[in-house]
């Protein structure tokens, strides 16, 4: 008895982002195969929810400012420079992929609409009060994350330049190595909290959704390849990283964002990721071993790196507006490039308020129907988890380059680029200029479906 059991222990992957790769394709297969069962996982998955969610917040709100407090002089604005760089580079590939993926759109045939939400009309959204909330203890507990970034953030600038700053930084620093243990035991539950999760929405997966939703999900699936490739080819062709090594980096906080839907509950297993691991891939890469010094500070740079760029617009927001152009094809109304182009400016600061307020500002400001704010329930489904995992990568993407740059690991190589490039041009230009589109969308909404995200 004891032998077979030590056996089937030596399966269990020792790695955390294998344990949650196993267990996702082990949820998918209860919830296929036995969807009744998964009612009893719901109180794990509940619990997982929030045991992540707790830890969040005091985490990331030591991070920043311990971060923030013992940056190096002058380090705060090369920090702004490289990462600043790196998020428009990502903010404009995104926009340039929002403009050119509905091009490829067929004419339709309007559709109508209805949902009881429709009736509802939320306040326009205010970007001054997102950021500088009137109560930042409200702030935290609304989960309003820009303002809690931005708040620590200011902390940890000013408390640069108070003579003693130690004397706060020592204690932050012990309360911030307790909740880093708290979230060590947090990261044990993430393979069970995966397999509740995954199996649970695949039971309930609704097969019709599918037929309904063709259209965007195409878009979706599409705009996802074309972006992942670009993540990841921007990556190898301007560091010696590899693709093996930045897969094992990504696989853990990937699995958790895309069977939860939440990407904040995997900063912190993102963070570790790239504190414990980015290093040495980099030096295995390269031949050349980092600077001590160097690798410590730049190190310390990467949780308030990520948490800011988090807190800003991030590759999936950005790419998540491809839906107005969706939308407005839709009911006969395409945009032009020059119009999708024009609306980006004012949605793409917006989209940190999130999906529906910047759809229905959007559409407003287009002058499209407001019950077109039927397809965020339709699509949500399909459309929070692409916008997530997007985000993810261009997360990665962000710390990676940053991090590289800062301990003089940049190493551009422009055969990588152009051989990726040659690979990734001609599967965007033949979907982008089909004649024919494979997916028809049906010519009526069937009877209106709320989907919970």
């Amino acid at each position: 008895m004891a032998e077979p059991l030590r056996r089937l222990t030596r399966l269990w992957p020792r790695q955390i982002g294998n344990q949650c790769l196993l267990m996702l394709a082990a949820g998918a297969v209860l919830g296929l195969v036995a969807p009744e069962l998964t009612g009893w996982l719901k109180p794990l998955a509940t619990l997982f929810l929030q045991a992540s969610q707790i830890v969040v917040m005091p985490y990331l709100i030591c991070e920043l400012i311990v971060g923030f407090g013992q940056l190096r002089p002058g380090s705060l604005g090369q920090l702004a420079r490289r990462g600043g760089v790196v998020l428009l580079g990502l903010w404009a590939i995104a926009a340039v992929l929002v403009v050119a993926v509905p091009l490829s759109l067929p004419p339709l045939v309007t559709s109508e609409f209805f949902h009881a939400g429709l009736f509802e009309r939320n306040p326009p959204t205010d970007l001054l009060t997102t950021y500088v909330p009137n109560n930042i203890f409200g702030a935290l507990a609304a989960d309003n994350f820009p303002a809690v970034v931005l708040f620590s953030c200011v902390l940890g600038v000013l408390l640069q330049g108070i003579d003693n700053k130690q004397t706060l930084l020592d204690p932050l620093q012990v309360i911030r190595t307790l909740v880093g243990r708290l979230n060590k035991l947090v990261v044990r539950l993430i393979p069970y909290g995966i397999f509740a999760l995954i199996a649970i929405n695949v039971a309930r997966f609704d097969g019709d959704q599918l037929i309904r939703m063709q259209g965007f999900l195409a878009l979706c699936l599409i705009s996802f390849v074309l972006l992942s490739l670009a993540c990841a080819l921007s990556v190898v062709s301007l560091t010696p990283l590899g693709l093996g090594a930045l897969w094992q980096i990504v696989k853990g906080p990937l699995a958790l964002t895309a069977s939860s839907t939440n990407l904040l509950i995997a900063l912190p297993m993102l963070v570790s990721n790239l504190q414990e691991m980015l290093p040495p891939a980099l030096e295995q890469a390269s031949g050349q071993a980092i600077d001590p010094e160097r690798r410590t500070q730049t190190g310390d740079e990467l949780a308030p790196l990520v948490s800011l760029g988090y807190a800003l617009p991030t590759l999936g927001q950005v790419a998540t507006l491809v839906f107005i152009p969706f939308a407005a094809w839709y009911v006969d109304q395409a945009l032009e490039p020059q119009q999708t182009a024009t609306m980006l400016l004012s949605a793409i600061p917006a989209s940190v308020s999130g999906v529906k307020a910047v759809v229905r500002q959007e559409l407003l400001h287009l002058g499209l129907p407001i019950d077109l704010l039927q397809l965020v329930y339709i699509n949500g489904e399909w459309l929070y988890r692409f916008e997530k995992v997007l985000s993810l990568e261009g997360l990665v993407v962000l710390a990676v380059l940053v991090y590289a740059h800062g301990v003089g690991q940049w190493r551009p190589r422009p055969a990588v680029a152009l051989a990726g490039t040659a690979l990734v041009s001609p599967l965007a230009a033949s979907w982008l200029w089909a004649a024919e589109p494979a997916w028809p969308l049906p010519s009526r909404t069937p009877t209106a479906t709320t989907i919970g995200c």
